[in-house]
């Protein structure tokens, strides 16, 4: 369904499976698009600059700078790591779960934290979609960006 929210054009997908994927099939390079702007063109020289360009040949083009300033790797070394952390976090709150690994409560249910949450939601399968692991990883790491945000606003 198409909406103009006042001069601006809104797409209404109703069916997530089928709509959805046929728009983002068919129409993907206009959604992913950034919106021009009088303002940014006047500034950037004609949006010329990374933060304001159409996607396109351009942005892809700039892909050799993360090559060659090492950016590349340093990013895959960093995400192995976070990776390998939360893999660990996973795996330590399993082991608690089967009562192999120490801790100071007494009882399971007692202790139980977010992470052991999406441990028993997967167990269950009970969303009506298959939460892996790789899933379950992503939304720990969301979850303790949003803590670290928190707590950054907290102290200021």
């Amino acid at each position: 369904m198409l909406l103009h929210l006042g001069s601006k054009p809104v797409l209404v997908a109703s069916s997530s499976d089928t709509a959805a994927r046929q728009i983002m099939k068919t129409h993907d390079l206009f959604f992913v698009n950034r919106p021009e702007s009088s303002i940014a063109d006047r500034l950037f020289h004609g949006s010329k600059d990374v933060a304001f360009s159409p996607y396109g040949n351009y942005i892809s083009w700039l892909a050799w700078v993360n090559r060659f300033n090492g950016l590349d790797s340093k990013v895959e070394k960093s995400v192995k790591q976070i990776d390998r952390f939360l893999e660990g976090v996973i795996e330590e709150h399993i082991k608690k779960g089967k009562g192999e690994a120490e801790s100071d409560c007494t009882t399971v249910a007692r202790c139980q934290d977010f992470v052991d949450n999406l441990i028993e939601i997967k167990k269950e399968n009970t969303m009506g979609f298959a939460l892996d692991r790789d899933a379950m990883k992503a939304i720990i790491l969301v979850w303790l960006l949003f803590i670290i945000e928190v707590c950054s606003l907290m102290i200021l």
